[in-house]
Order: C-alpha cells, then sequence, then structure tokens
C-alpha cells in the first residue's frame, strides 16, 4: 500500500510541473513585454529629443527591435526592412498542414525557436497559444483580448489551396465582432502601427528636417501609450479588458487575477 501511495504521489509530482511551467512561462513573457514595451517607450521618447536625423533613426530602431527581436536593418540598407518569416514568427514547423506543403518547405523547426528572441510579437503570440486553451477560465479572456488588441488578433490557422492545406493567418474566428471593431485598429493590433510607423521614419529621407522627424517620433510614443493603457473606446470613462479598449496594463492586471503574475 506504501508502495502505491508513494508512486501516486511521485506521479502527480512528475504530472504537475508542465502545467505550472506553462503558467509560469505565459507569465514570465508577459512580464518581458511589459519590460520590452517600457524600453520602446522611452526609446519613443529620446526619438523625440534627439538632436539629429540620425540619432533619431537610431532611437527608432531600437523600437522596432523590441517589436521584432532584431534590428531594421535599414540603418545601414534601403529596401525592406527585416522580418522573421510565418514559420518563425508562429512557431510552428509545418507539420500542421498538408504533407506537400511539408514536402516543398520541409519539417526543419524554425531557425529561431525561443519566443524571448522575437520581441514583443513573438512572446505575445507564445502566450496566446498558452492561454486559448484556458480561456473558459475566468480572467483568461481578459487577458487574451487585452493582449490581442496590442499585437493583433491574428491566429495561424488553414485554408485549402488546389486542394492542398496552407497555413492562413486567420482573423474568422472574430468573425461575430461588432462592425465598428473592424473599423478600429485594434483587429491587426496597436502594436502593428508602431511597427509601420518605425518603418516610415526609418525609410523617410528627412534631410536636415529633424522637426518633421520629430513631429513622427511623437506620434510613435502616442501609439506606443496606447499599447500600453488601451483607449476607451466606448466612452464610458474606463478602459475595460476586453476588445478595443485593454492595453497591456489590462493584460497584466488580469493576469494577476489569473494568477500567472504575482
Amino acid at each position: 500500500m506504501n508502495r502505491l501511495v508513494s508512486a501516486l504521489c511521485l506521479g502527480i509530482i512528475i504530472g504537475l510541473p508542465p502545467l505550472v511551467q506553462a503558467q509560469d512561462q505565459a507569465g514570465a513573457y508577459l512580464e518581458n513585454i511589459d519590460q520590452l514595451l517600457s524600453q520602446a517607450h522611452t526609446a519613443s521618447q529620446n526619438a523625440e529629443r534627439a538632436a539629429s536625423v540620425q540619432e533619431l533613426k537610431m532611437y527608432t530602431d531600437t523600437v522596432f527591435e523590441t517589436i521584432w527581436g532584431t534590428p531594421s536593418g535599414l540603418l545601414s540598407n534601403t529596401g525592406a526592412a527585416l522580418a522573421h518569416g510565418w514559420k518563425t514568427r508562429w512557431q510552428t514547423d509545418g507539420t500542421e498542414f498538408d504533407e506537400a506543403h511539408v514536402e516543398r518547405h520541409g519539417s526543419d523547426e524554425p531557425m529561431i525557436s525561443d519566443p524571448e528572441k522575437l520581441g514583443i510579437m513573438g512572446q505575445g503570440r507564445a502566450i496566446v497559444k498558452m492561454l486559448v486553451p484556458r480561456q473558459e477560465e475566468p480572467h483568461a479572456d481578459h487577458v487574451l483580448a487585452s493582449l490581442s488588441n496590442v499585437i493583433g488578433w491574428m491566429r495561424l490557422s488553414d485554408g485549402v489551396t488546389k486542394g492542398e492545406r496552407q497555413p492562413r493567418i486567420d482573423l474568422t474566428h472574430v468573425w461575430d465582432a461588432p462592425t465598428r471593431f473592424w473599423n478600429t485598429t485594434a483587429d491587426t493590433g496597436w502594436l502593428g502601427e508602431v511597427h509601420a510607423q518605425t518603418i516610415n521614419i526609418l525609410k523617410t529621407e528627412y534631410g536636415e528636417n529633424l522637426a518633421i522627424a520629430q513631429e513622427h517620433a511623437t506620434a510613435m510614443t502616442a501609439l506606443l501609450e496606447i499599447c500600453r493603457s488601451g483607449k476607451d473606446e466606448n466612452g464610458d470613462g474606463a478602459v475595460s479588458p476586453i476588445m478595443m479598449e485593454g492595453g497591456l496594463d489590462t493584460a497584466i492586471q488580469h493576469a494577476g487575477y489569473l494568477g500567472i503574475v504575482n
């Protein structure tokens, strides 16, 4: 009997860590995002006060890096900004899809498999993946809604093209959202606006017109502040943990209620 009890206890102990680890990891990613967003805000404010266009762009590139986990490459090169492909950004090896798709693209693990190296976006998507199975729990849906407003409501899904299942970035899981949702930028995420603004600043030839560049940096700071504090979209005087309203602070608050952060 004692051996049986010991075996059961050992089984429980062995069985606990994955769940606890997942909870701890989701909270750790959220705390990392908190720090990265603060770093981005500071860099954006420094860009506003920069003494030259080049200095302003250097701070802007820091904002870009907090989002994607890598510099844009635009400080030294023209053309497209450096960005991870869907395989890395969405933390998949492709085996979820059709065999023919795998045959063409391979089933290797992403070159970067650690979400911490993917910046705010990658870590945010990792949190969503961890919390979606728990979204019926109190406050889990509040964390998901608020975080999704920041990073976008997209999910990696699939679709059929010529009889083959291929990866698709899916917004149809919120097809029943109110019409006003599709007229806001919460659907693709407020951080997406920041990302677009960084590229705008980095690719614009300002010449010696520092004042215009600073105006753009000020707009970037304002967008980052929305990511942090959210919006009172319905005008009731409060920012709620719901679609179009909650920002990162709201996500962290309800993550505390959920028990994944202190």
